[in-house]
């Protein structure tokens, strides 16, 4: 059963949030850096706006054995969020069109291996997700939810981080985090940079800055 532990932190970052997974906390150590026990650092648009991604509508059951091939997906789009206004994070969002990288991206996230229970230390989690739709010829085909930061998780069928949260719901939750070729699939399928991709809190950010869900 997943639940969440929320703290407030001193400075400029506001507050953060660790999960538990499997029961055990997962501990937020520290930001970027990969600790022992957390595996490769590397892990799984583009004009900036806080926009929305398009709603999702008649999207099929979710789960192994009922997700769609690689080569349907012709499309996608990401949106980032933030879990804490606060923190004020840089708006970002993109559609991908090129159905060879996105396709390279898609296969790759979806041979991630389970997140597995247990006890992890991870990075420190500022609450960024990327929710991302992928499409095959304009109809939605799959959900997917991308953690930056924390453990890095990919919740397949997930379409924002408060349904998730909510915990009421099984997902397909999948490791990016020990995964080097993740990150610089995903900015390649979506035309931009991985470094663009990791952002952090910023309180010099004028704006706008990345939607929270329900917010």
């Amino acid at each position: 059963m997943r639940q969440w532990l929320r703290s407030n932190v001193a400075g400029v970052f506001g507050a953060l949030e660790a999960p538990r997974i499997g029961g055990a906390v997962v501990v937020a150590l520290a930001l970027a850096v990969a600790l022992a026990g957390c595996g490769g650092a590397g892990g799984g648009a583009g004009a900036l706006g806080a926009t929305s991604s398009p709603t999702a509508t008649g999207a099929p059951t979710y789960g192994p054995g009922h997700y769609p091939p690689t080569s349907a997906i012709t499309s996608a789009t990401t949106l980032r969020t933030s879990d804490f206004p606060g923190n004020h994070v840089a708006a970002f969002s993109a559609t991908a069109t090129n159905a060879v990288t996105l396709q390279r991206f898609y296969a790759e996230m979806m041979a991630l291996k389970p997140m597995p229970n247990g006890t992890y230390s991870c990075p420190v989690d500022f609450g960024i997700w990327y929710q991302t739709n992928f499409y095959s010829q304009g109809k939605l085909a799959l959900q997917a939810l991308i953690q930056r930061g924390g453990c890095g998780l990919v919740i397949l069928g997930a379409h924002s981080a408060r349904q998730y949260n909510a915990g009421v719901q099984h997902f397909d939750t999948r490791w990016a985090e020990v995964d080097d070729h993740f990150w610089p699939l995903l900015a390649t399928a979506f035309d931009t940079t991985q470094s663009v991709l990791w952002a952090t809190p910023d309180q010099n950010t004028i704006g706008p800055y990345a939607p929270t869900p329900g917010a």
